[in-house]
């Protein structure tokens, strides 16, 4: 069994448009948070690149790699719980986080790739 009823296409653009006002609105809060001085939104990745001696890519990717992680490991949940349905709506709150996490995290890798095509432009 895969799961529950039809999905419709005016329901799956609800879904559409109340994940990106999620990310938008997270995405805007964390900027604040994590931006230097309010000048670079991306020099948290570059601090931690510093940091770890690597590059603001690969700590990006590192921050990838534990959500990914994560995501599996609740995905395992899933196939080892008799009722993964009641599972999946019991965790709601973990799923959102999750997804929400993820789609951030490539947006910010796009956001740090762009920045080194364009400091290579220079």
């Amino acid at each position: 069994m895969s799961g529950g009823v039809e999905m419709t296409l005016d329901d799956f653009n609800i879904i559409i448009e109340k994940r990106i006002n999620i990310i938008r609105q997270s995405l805007a809060e964390k900027g604040h948070e994590y931006a230097d001085n309010g000048k670079d939104r991306l020099a948290v990745f570059k601090n931690v690149a510093k940091l770890r001696r690597t590059t603001s890519i690969n700590a990006v990717g590192g921050m990838v790699a534990k959500q990914i992680v994560s995501l599996f490991d609740m995905l395992d949940k899933t196939t080892k719980v008799d009722d993964q349905f009641e599972y999946v709506i019991s965790t709601k709150h973990l799923w959102e986080e999750r997804i929400k996490d993820i789609i951030n995290y490539m947006i910010l890798l796009d956001a740090v790739i762009q920045d080194i095509q364009e400091s290579e432009d220079d």
